[in-house]
C-alpha cells in the first residue's frame, strides 16, 4: 500500500510574457552563460513498528481494495513518501543607456532545483513480530519506495530538460526596459518557470499513482500471504472477526 505524499498541484494555463518590443531596441544579450542544476536527494527510509493493526485501520490509504471481498480490507503495512521541492533562481540585469534613459536587460543566470523526497514504511507491530511476515511486508513495502524514486529520477531529468528549452527560448531574457521595471520583469519570469517545473511535478504524481494502483493489485498481496502461512491465517481471523477494538 501507498500513500501519495505530494499534494495534488492546481496548475493553471502557463503564463506567456508580455511580447511588446521594448521601445529600446533588441539589444539584450542571448548568449550569456547559463547554469541549470535538477538534483534529486533520497533520505534515509524509516521504519515504524510502534501502531498497532486498530491504529493502521484508521489511517485512510488513497488505494482501491485488491482483495475484493465483500469490499473488506485490513492494512498490515503501507509506505509513505514526501516529496518536495525547492527552486531558486539568479538573474543576469545588464545595464546600458538608450536615448538618453538607463536602462536594463533581465535574463535568467543560474536555476536550481532540488527534489527531496522521504520515505517511511509502518508495519503493524502485531504482524512485526514474526520475522518472515515483517520481511514479506518490508519487501512489498520497499518496492513502493523505489516506485517514487524512479519516478524522482525520471523527471528530474525532464524537468531540467523542460528549463533547458526555457533557458534557449526567447523567454530567456526581457527588455530592455527602465531600471524600475527589471524587479516587474524577474518576477514574471520567475513565475514562468515556476509553472513549467509546477506542470512536470503534477504529470509525476499521476503517474506515481498509477504505478502504485498497478502494483498494489490482487496478485501481489497474495504473494506476500503465500510466503508466510501465518499472513493468511492472520487475514483470516481479521475477516472473520474483524480488528480488535480493545
Amino acid at each position: 500500500m501507498a500513500f501519495f505524499g505530494i499534494d495534488p498541484l492546481t496548475v493553471s494555463t502557463l503564463m506567456v510574457l508580455a511580447s511588446t518590443p521594448s521601445p529600446y531596441g533588441d539589444v539584450c544579450a542571448k548568449d550569456l552563460q547559463k547554469s541549470i542544476t535538477v538534483t534529486p536527494v533520497m533520505g534515509k527510509v524509516r521504519y515504524d513498528t510502534s501502531k498497532s493493526l486498530k491504529d493502521l485501520q484508521n489511517v485512510s490509504a488513497d488505494m482501491r481494495n485488491p482483495h475484493g471481498l465483500h469490499d473488506t480490507f485490513y492494512t498490515f503495512s503501507f509506505a509513505r513518501s514526501n516529496i518536495i521541492s525547492n527552486v531558486r533562481m539568479d538573474f543576469n540585469y545588464e545595464g546600458m543607456h538608450r536615448r538618453g534613459r538607463s536602462v536594463e536587460c533581465v535574463s535568467y543566470k543560474n536555476v536550481d532545483v532540488q527534489i527531496k523526497i522521504d520515505s517511511s514504511i509502518t508495519i503493524a507491530k502485531e504482524l512485526s513480530d514474526n520475522v518472515c511476515m515483517r520481511d514479506a511486508l518490508i519487501k512489498h513495502e520497499q518496492k513502493h519506495i523505489s516506485i517514487d524514486r524512479e519516478m524522482v529520477d525520471k523527471y528530474a531529468a525532464s524537468i531540467g530538460a523542460k528549463i533547458a528549452d526555457v533557458l534557449k527560448s526567447d523567454r530567456a531574457v526581457t527588455g530592455p526596459y527602465l531600471k524600475k521595471h527589471s524587479p516587474k520583469s524577474a518576477k514574471e519570469m520567475r513565475h514562468y518557470l515556476q509553472k513549467v517545473i509546477a506542470l512536470e511535478l503534477k504529470r509525476m504524481n499521476v503517474e506515481r499513482e498509477d504505478e502504485h494502483r498497478a502494483f498494489d493489485n490482487s496478485a501481489h498481496y497474495y504473494n506476500v500471504g503465500s510466503e508466510c502461512t501465518e499472513f493468511q491465517e492472520e487475514e483470516k481471523k481479521l475477516l472473520f472477526y474483524g480488528v480488535d477494538d480493545d
